[in-house]
């Protein structure tokens, strides 16, 4: 069974970003930096213990989960490029996209992607703070 960290896809990184973006826009190497990747597994990881050992259509979506997680790191980190000119006199400009907004999405998405494999119900997985006493008052 593989590290999860194996199952980052850097060209599935970049397209979740943007799907102009190459390999000499955002190279392999820092898309698998620990930097981005770590808080990725670890998050994987924290919602779903058995990720590692997931085989077919989950593993898919873990797949799936890991790298939109990844791209949401990158997101905020990302330049954000509106307008460029090159020296011909060509121009090119692109609508502004919110980084926090993109990385908001992509977070979603990666949510969507997990609870496909251990379900919407996080009731479960939550603390109980408040359980049942006896009561005196009045006596």
């Amino acid at each position: 069974m593989p590290d999860l960290s194996a199952h980052i896809d850097p060209v599935q990184v970049r397209a979740a970003l943007d799907l102009s973006l190459t390999e000499s826009d955002l190279p392999d190497a820092t898309i698998q930096l620990p930097l981005f990747t770590g808080p990725a597994v670890a998050e994987v990881r924290r919602r779903d213990p058995q990720a590692e050992s997931r085989e077919g259509e989950e593993l898919e979506h873990i797949k799936n989960a890991l790298n939109l997680l990844v791209a949401a790191g990158l997101a905020l980190s990302f330049p954000q490029i509106t307008r460029q000119q090159s020296a011909e006199g060509d121009a090119y400009q692109r609508n502004v996209v919110s980084a926090t907004d993109l990385a908001a999405d992509l977070r979603q998405r990666a949510d969507e992607e997990l609870n496909e494999v251990i379900g919407a119900d996080t009731t479960s997985t939550m603390p109980t703070f408040f359980g049942l006493a006896t009561g005196r008052r009045g006596r």
